[in-house]
């Protein structure tokens, strides 16, 4: 029975390195496109959110740098589906972070930015 328990832990550790990895790996990509796109377009905006979201899991500060910078950039340009989808990111950065009433304020601003 404790060899059982023994595989099995490893087996999960396993599998959740590779899935690690193949986030890591997704997330170099991403970023190889954001050094390769310097407009200051919806097209950034977009990968700055999307490298935003993959990090959740593996580096919160990132999270939270990322997400402000697609923030700022959003308003820069008036891209209000960027805009909304960073709220919403900021909020959730927020709420992993135990910081709820902070969360409950980006997720409110995503409402009213959304109408």
């Amino acid at each position: 029975m404790k060899t059982i328990k023994i595989i099995f832990t490893l087996l999960i550790i396993s599998v959740s390195l590779i899935k690690l990895n193949a986030q890591i790996s997704e997330i170099d990509s991403l970023e190889n496109l954001l050094q390769n796109h310097k407009e200051e377009d919806s097209i950034r905006v977009n990968l700055l959110n999307e490298i935003a979201s993959q990090y959740q899991s593996v580096d919160r500060d990132k999270v939270y740098e990322y997400t402000k910078e697609a923030d700022r950039l959003s308003d820069k340009i008036n891209f209000q589906e960027g805009k909304i989808e960073s709220l919403n990111l900021l909020g959730i950065y927020y709420a992993t972070q135990g910081e709820y009433q902070k969360a409950l304020e980006y997720f409110e601003l995503v409402l009213e930015t959304n109408q």
